[in-house]
Order: structure tokens, then C-alpha cells, then sequence
């Protein structure tokens, strides 16, 4: 190829370039409403509808952890704790509602309110009542607090791994819903000290703001967070700054054994400005510029020479792009699907993104770093009270025209409510990768799939794994520990490349669940004891939340 036939080749990639930026622009301005026309249109609606309700009063009905109305709940020992607690202050309430008194009447509103209080994990039993007074609405908000204080002293044990944590948390700091929490962590792998701020609601705004520091044996992290998230389903615009600065040792395993150890450097900022439009079926725009510095060296002690070739290789990104939603929101309130009788407000809507990153060191340079990314969830109703979840996600980058580091997940989930304080769950997952980059590696086992194992007893770059799981909630307690129990059945598959021909490995369990109906951050604890079926081991697990939420998606 001449030098003249190389330029027109860069101009004409310039050109290209350039149209597909005005057409994603274009493409932003128009499915962006200016708060000018939203406005309008709004008055207009009004104006028009004469015999529109209005809200008139607005009431709210605090209510302590415990209530001295409940026989159960009026207890000495009851009464007592809820001196120990800051009751939320009203000012917080009113502030996630999404209406005002004079304001026209919107049932919809009322809904998401509902759950944007329930959002507040400080929060347990929250209802909204409206009660019509001739051409006006007053609406009633009754909440009760969670006990938002904690000393909690926590361990989790998966054979030769251990985990011990002791932290001192507020949620609801004097009862006006920030969170502070201090802590130390001691593992198999590092001793970690903690100090953490968030704030959901900076002066009302709906900003939130969040800061973590770590200070960790073998290195530290440092997050901070600052944005103005979609807070509600009529909110067009949002943004969202972070950045992060971590350095810390990671492990690569083989066989379950630690091979090698490499300390890895971290640094990554991110920025994001998102404009939304409809609200039975959005469509959300997304502009972001993300930069990372990643660094993976050996210590000096190692043996470099032996496991040079599985070292990260270290990266220099500069990105941005634009990533587009589309989404059509359907809540449903149930229960006993996660937890003990709590609402759950599960979104029933599908949902389908798209991302492309460009490089913008190196825009017109054929070894330019591109990034793409699509995913899905499609939840299908099958009964009342019982679903089905597929979601998938695909993602890499783009290097020399070629695809790289493309990593693949597939995942099914059928949630079975039965009527007998039981929900049948089986989750299926399939991830695969493909050209990733050196020391890259999936693992399995533990509390990765597979609970009669080892931690990390089996790695890999492609792997399939079946749950099956019978949850039963049981409707016993001790005093406001609710009682229940778990049957599961675990087993997976784990290779380089092909799948097939691979042994299965498998195991079977039960475990014990206790629902903390008062508590913010101990929702369920479950002690599972395992059966690997390779072997004759025996192995107990534990931890403060399920092997696997609907939150995880």
C-alpha cells in the first residue's frame, strides 16, 4: 500500500468516524426531552383535564423498630432497644416521595414511592394509603424502622478458608439515613481495616455520595462516588463520577492450590451523563469516558522465570462511548422468593444494552483498544408465583480487527412458590471465554458454584454449573428470628477449552436459614453443610445473605 492510498484509507476512516458520532449524537438529542418541552407538555395535560384529582394532605405515621401496638412487640426487652435507636427523621420520608401536596394525583407515582422508601434498607414494613375528599387525595405513609446499629461480629469457614470480620455499623446515622461503618478484617489472604460514608440523599437532592477507604496487609483501595442516579422513572437526566486507586496481591490457583502470588495496581476514573425518555417504555442514552492504569508485577522473591508467561499483561486505557437502554419497568410485590415474608419488589420488565467504547489515544491507529458489550433479561411469568429469568451478557474488545478478551454468561432461573412455605429454585449458568489475557482464570468451588469444595478448588476458562435449591420458610419463630431450612444439589464442569469429556463434579447438602425480621443488614444467615460426591469430604459454610439472590442479575 502507497502513502497516498494510506492517507485516503485515514480519511476516509476519519469520515466514517465522524458521520456514526453526528448520527449517535443526533440520535441522543432526539430521544432527550428538554426539561422546557416536559414541562409544557405537562401543564398542557392539566390544563386539560379538568376533573384531575389533586393531593391534598400528606400524613406520615413513624413507627419505632418495635410498636407498643403489636402484643408480640410490647415487651419489656422490646421497648427497651427502641430507646437505644434514632427514630428516621420525617424530613427522610418526605424526601423519596415523589409528589407534593397541590400536586396532580398519580397512582404511579404512589407505587414507586412506596418502593423507593423500601429502598431504604433502614426501613422494613412501608405502606401508602390514598383516601379521596371530595376533588382531593390525602395520602397516609406509615414506616416502621429496622434496627440500623450494628456490632457485628461475623466469620465464614469453606474448608481450609476462613473469613472473620468485625465492624461497627450505623445505616440511619441519628436517623437521617446516612451510613457510617468502621471495620477490620482478618482472612487467608489479608488483615483489611474499613471506613465507609454514604449518603443517598445529599441536602434532599437525590445526590449520593459515596466514600471507601481500605486499608489493607498487602496494599490499600480508595473508592469515591458522586452521582445524581434515575431516582425515579420520570427523571431524564443523570450522571455519575467515580474514582478508584487500588493495589493490592493476587493469587492464581491450579488445582485449588495457590501457584503464585502478583501484586496488581489499579487506577480507574469514570465518568457518565445518561439521558432518559418515556416511562412505560424507556429508552436510556448513556455517554461515558472511563480511563484504567493497570500494572502486574512479581516480587522479588518470586520465581518469575517459571510463571512469567501467566503474569496480567499491564493496560493503558483511554475509552469513551455511548451505551443505549431499552427497558419496559414492571414491578410486582412478593415475598418468601429471597427472604422471610419482606416485600420484594421484583422488576417482571425485560431489558436489553448495548455499549461501544472507542479509543480515543489512538482513534485512527488499527491497534486501537475498541470495547463492546450487549446483554438481556427476559423474566417470563409461568404461574402466580412462579418465573422464569434468562439473561446473557457478551462482552470484548476489539484490537487489529480482531476480538479479543471476549468473555460470554448465559443464565436461566426458575423460582417455584409453592403453598406450602416453600419456593423451589434451580439456576443454570454457562460462561465461557475466549483469547483472554495471560493468568486469566475462572474458578469454581466454595463459593463459586460448588459448596462441598474446596474455595477455588477448581479453575479454568470455561465452566457450567446447575443449583438446585428447596427453600423452606417455615412460619416458627424465636422471638424475631424467623426459622427455616434448605435441601441443595450443586454440580459443575470446568475446562480450558472444551467442555466435553470433562469429569462432572457434584454435591449435595442442607443447611439451616434464620430470617432477622428487625435487623438492616442480617436479612438471612444460612450454616449449609456439604457432601462433595468426587470424594468423602464434609464441608461447612456460612454467610450473612443465600447462595444466590433475583439481586444479582
Amino acid at each position: 500500500m502507497g502513502k497516498n492510498e494510506f492517507i485516503k484509507m485515514r480519511i476516509l476512516e476519519r469520515k466514517i468516524l465522524e458521520r456514526i458520532l453526528f448520527a449517535l449524537l443526533l440520535t441522543f438529542i432526539l430521544l432527550s426531552p428538554f426539561p422546557a418541552f416536559a414541562q409544557s407538555s405537562m401543564e398542557s395535560t392539566s390544563a386539560e383535564n379538568d376533573s384531575t384529582l389533586y393531593i391534598g394532605k400528606i400524613e406520615i405515621i413513624r413507627k419505632n423498630v418495635f410498636d407498643p401496638e403489636i402484643k408480640d412487640e410490647n415487651k419489656k426487652l422490646f421497648l427497651l432497644v427502641n430507646k437505644f435507636h434514632f427514630l428516621t427523621k420525617e424530613r427522610v420520608i418526605r424526601q423519596e416521595l415523589l409528589f407534593k401536596e397541590g400536586e396532580v394525583y398519580d397512582e404511579k407515582l404512589m407505587e414507586e414511592s412506596e418502593r423507593n422508601l423500601r429502598n431504604l434498607n433502614f426501613l422494613g414494613k412501608v405502606t401508602l394509603e390514598a383516601k379521596r375528599d371530595r376533588e382531593r387525595m390525602d395520602v397516609l405513609v406509615r414506616t416502621q424502622d429496622q434496627w440500623s446499629t450494628t456490632v457485628n461480629f461475623s466469620a465464614q469457614a469453606v474448608g481450609k478458608f476462613y473469613s472473620v470480620e468485625a465492624y461497627m455499623e450505623e445505616h440511619n446515622f441519628l436517623g437521617w439515613g446516612k451510613s457510617l461503618i468502621a471495620g477490620y478484617l482478618k482472612n487467608s489472604e489479608r488483615n483489611q481495616r474499613q471506613l465507609t460514608y454514604w449518603d443517598g440523599n445529599m441536602w434532599g437532592t437525590h445526590l449520593l455520595l459515596q466514600t471507601d477507604l481500605y486499608d489493607r496487609s498487602d496494599g490499600h483501595l480508595y473508592n469515591f462516588l458522586f452521582s445524581r442516579p434515575f431516582y425515579s422513572l420520570e427523571t431524564i437526566s443523570a450522571f455519575t463520577v467515580q474514582y478508584l486507586d487500588e493495589k493490592s496481591d493476587m493469587d492464581y490457583f491450579q488445582e485449588g492450590e495457590e501457584l503464585f502470588s502478583f501484586q496488581k495496581k489499579n487506577k480507574q476514573l469514570y465518568l457518565e451523563l445518561g439521558r432518559s425518555s418515556g416511562s412505560e417504555k424507556k429508552g436510556v442514552i448513556y455517554w461515558f469516558y472511563q480511563s484504567q492504569d493497570l500494572s502486574n508485577s512479581f516480587y522479588q522473591y518470586s520465581d518469575s522465570q517459571n510463571y512469567g508467561e501467566l503474569l496480567p499483561q499491564n493496560r493503558k486505557l483511554r475509552q469513551s462511548g455511548l451505551s443505549f437502554k431499552l427497558w419496559h419497568p414492571e414491578f410486582e410485590k412478593l415475598s418468601y422468593l429471597d427472604n422471610f415474608g419482606r416485600i420484594e419488589d421484583v422488576d417482571l420488565g425485560w431489558r436489553f444494552q448495548g455499549t461501544w467504547g472507542w479509543d480515543v489515544c489512538h482513534p485512527f491507529d488499527k491497534r486501537r483498544t475498541d470495547m463492546g458489550s450487549f446483554r438481556f433479561l427476559l423474566p417470563f411469568r409461568l404461574g402466580k408465583k412462579q418465573f422464569l429469568f434468562l439473561a446473557h451478557l457478551t462482552k470484548g474488545e476489539l484490537e487489529n480487527y480482531r476480538w479479543e478478551r471476549v468473555l460470554s454468561q448465559t443464565e436461566a432461573r426458575i423460582y417455584w412458590t409453592t403453598p406450602y412455605w416453600q419456593t423451589l429454585v434451580m439456576r443454570a449458568l454457562s460462561v465461557s471465554s475466549t483469547r483472554q489475557e495471560k493468568g486469566y482464570q475462572l474458578l469454581l468451588g466454595g463459593t463459586n458454584g460448588l459448596r462441598g469444595f474446596e474455595i477455588s478448588r477448581f479453575s479454568g476458562k470455561n465452566e457450567v454449573i446447575l443449583n438446585l435449591e428447596d427453600r423452606i420458610f417455615s412460619p416458627w419463630r424465636i422471638l424475631t428470628v424467623a426459622l427455616g431450612g434448605i435441601l441443595f444439589f450443586d454440580a459443575g464442569y470446568m475446562g480450558e477449552d472444551n467442555l466435553f469429556g470433562q469429569k462432572l463434579h457434584a454435591d449435595a447438602g442442607a443447611g439451616l436459614l434464620l430470617g432477622f425480621t428487625k435487623s438492616y443488614n442480617w436479612r438471612i444467615v444460612r450454616l449449609d453443610l456439604a457432601k462433595s460426591l468426587d470424594t468423602n469430604d464434609w464441608i461447612v459454610s456460612f454467610g450473612s445473605d443465600l447462595y444466590f439472590e433475583i439481586g444479582d442479575f
